[in-house]
């Protein structure tokens, strides 16, 4: 972990705790606590020390890779095992046996409505809303089921991009763009509007 200050990069030293391995999201939480997805669990870091959460501590799987702070303060994780829930110091685990449809989380989007939109690796798009779990996937449109990137725009459409190409999700309605629409690669993985 580095941090640019004043145009010098410096690594953060850490006074204790097991470092991550590597990196996959990062996201910071509303006490300034630092977490870090990675191939071995998720990491916190607070203060000059690392704490590191695995299934020991409730995690459904150690691989970790999407990472979301929700407006409630609630810390959304995507491992290989499902979705997970971090809030007041507890984990709770949302897994197929829950009605996911997928175990393998690789995006978390929330929405303005407080939607929580879950990218998987072979199910497609799942929209989590009010206790409920509805997916979309190439039965309903969209390019792929595999979800690497999700994304609102201003007009409060939601951009899904797959390995099969951008998704545009509008009133309910899948309208998807691939290389054969001009894009210059099927493969979506970032969506940024400017």
């Amino acid at each position: 972990l580095a941090v640019l200050q004043g145009g010098v990069i410096r690594a953060i030293a850490s006074g204790g705790g097991e470092t991550p391995p590597d990196a996959r999201e990062i996201e910071l939480d509303d006490s300034g606590d630092v977490w870090i997805t990675s191939s071995r669990g998720v990491y916190r870091f607070r203060g000059h020390r690392y704490d590191h959460f695995t299934t020991r501590d409730g995690l459904p799987n150690d691989s970790c890779w999407a990472l979301l702070k929700s407006r409630d303060g609630s810390l959304w994780i995507g491992t290989d095992g499902g979705l997970v829930r971090y809030h007041r110091g507890h984990f709770t685990s949302l897994t197929t046996r829950d009605g996911l449809p997928d175990p393998f989380v690789r995006s978390l989007f929330e929405d303005r409505d407080g939607n929580l939109w879950v990218g998987t690796e072979d199910s497609g798009l799942t929209r989590i809303a009010n206790g409920r779990v509805e997916t979309l996937g190439e039965r309903e449109g969209l390019t792929q089921n595999h979800v690497r990137s999700i994304y609102e725009d201003r007009e409060g459409n939601l951009w899904v991009g797959t390995n099969g190409g951008l998704n545009q999700l509008r009133d309910s309605k899948v309208t998807a763009y691939t290389s054969q629409d001009g894009l210059s690669h099927d493969y979506a993985r970032v969506i940024t509007e400017t």
